[in-house]
Parts: structure tokens; sequence; C-alpha cells
């Protein structure tokens, strides 16, 4: 799903004050592409994720889904997956991703297939009975994630998916969203802080400033896949999105990277 946002603008009322959290947002987002959205804390990326699946309205301008509204798109077309897993502790991996099926008519047989494929997709096949707590933090975001993909929604909004995350896990869980991205071509996008993870799985990244949010550049990511950290191409988008952020005053960029 192709998705436009055009001269987006929200204020939040707070004690009769209105706060300005975004301005003049504009992205065009095809269909199947992934785009990371970077920023420091308060920018607006995930108030931004939050306006793409209808859960707040824009103040002003537009934001259209296949040149629909978002109330206007059926819930299981747009996805979203959290920091935090948010599973239900009483409830086994099998019922938690299928208690995702936002269909009620599917017959028991196909639902158990459709329920065992997802686990067999995020790597769980063998976990089907644990309950969260007996799962690390990695496997509960698999949970998230396949419960989430069951309903085979066509975009895909990841806020600071992996934030939680030890480095290894969160490595693995970039290559596995990539391996499902192959398989299902479904148009992502994934609100981060990690510049390194923006690289690593966007075909561009919009870096936002706050204050209010804007978009402050774009960068298509003109690498291919699969994509190495340590590569010449990976460091040269590398440093130029921290120089978005530190500007020249940065005496050394290596030292931070």
């Amino acid at each position: 799903m192709a998705l436009e946002v055009k001269n987006v603008r929200k204020v939040f009322s707070i004690n009769k004050d209105g706060i300005e959290v975004l301005k003049d947002i504009n992205l065009n987002i095809k269909d199947g592409e992934i785009v990371s959205v970077v920023g420091s804390s308060g920018c607006g990326k995930s108030t931004l994720l939050k306006l793409l699946i209808g859960l707040e309205d824009v103040t002003e301008g537009d934001i259209t889904i296949n040149e629909k509204k978002p109330y206007e798109i059926d819930s299981t077309e747009v996805g979203m997956i959290f920091q935090e897993a948010r599973l239900f502790p009483w409830k086994s991996v099998y019922k938690n991703i299928e208690f995702g099926i936002a269909r009620k008519d599917i017959p028991k047989k196909e639902k158990k297939e459709l329920v065992n494929h997802y686990i067999e997709l995020v790597g769980l096949k063998g976990f089907e009975n644990a309950l969260p707590d007996q799962l690390s933090g990695g496997m509960k975001q698999r949970v998230s994630i396949a419960r989430t993909l069951i309903n085979k929604p066509k975009i895909l909004l990841l806020d600071e998916p992996f934030g939680a995350l030890d480095a290894f896990t969160k490595i693995n869980l970039q290559n596995e969203m990539l391996n499902i991205w192959e398989k299902e071509k479904t148009t992502m996008i994934i609100v981060t802080h990690d510049i390194d993870e923006a690289i690593y799985l966007g075909h561009k990244v919009v870096v936002m400033s706050p204050k209010p949010g804007i978009i402050q550049k774009e960068f298509k990511i003109d690498i291919s896949r699969p994509r190495s950290r340590t590569s010449d191409d990976f460091d040269y988008y590398r440093k130029k999105i921290y120089k978005e952020f530190f500007g020249e005053n940065i005496a050394n960029i290596e030292y931070i990277i």
C-alpha cells in the first residue's frame, strides 16, 4: 500500500494552550517500501505513527493510504508493533498469536494452520505452549510481531520495536524483519533512535528535528542487500546522518560511531 502525507500539522491542547508537535510534514512512501524515521526524543516520531494509523487526528494537512483516509481503511490493513511486546501473561505463545486474528469466521483448521505458519515464520516453532514469562525479551517481541502479521497488514508501523533488546537479539530480529519483508513485501515505517538500524533496514531514512517536529532531511539509501555495517557505503550514510544531528561542530565524527 502506498502512503502519502501532505503538509501535516499536529497541535495538542494542554491546559488551554496549543503545543505544536508536528509541522509541515510531507512524506511519499511507495508500496512495499521500508522507511526509517530517526530523531531525538520529543520530535514527534511516535505521534506521526499514531496519525498514520488513525489513533490521532491531524490538525491540518492530509494523510492518504491508497487515496483513502486512515479511518476509511480496514483496521486489519495497518498493523502496529510497539517497543514492549504487550502479551497476555496467562496465554501461551500459540494463544497470544491466535488472539490477534481479527476475522471471527475462519474455520478452526484454517486458523490453526495460520497460527502455525506465523509461529514458524518468526522462528518460534517448538515454543507454541510456552508462557510469556518463560521467554526471552527477543522471543516475546517475535510473538508480538507474529500476532500483528497474522492479519497480513499491507502497512506495518513499528515504534522502537527493538529498542529494549540487547545488541545481538536486536540484530537477529532486524534480519528476521527483512526476511519477512522479502516474503510479504509489506510497506514498513520504522521509528528508531538507532541510526545503524535505520540504514540497515530502510530504503530511505527520514531525519526529524524537534520543537516543533519537522522533517530535516530525507536520505535515499542506495546500498544493495544484504547490507554490511562495516562497508564503506554504510559508513558514508552513517556519517551523513550523524552530521544532520550534530552539524560540523564535531571535530572528528569517527569518535562517536
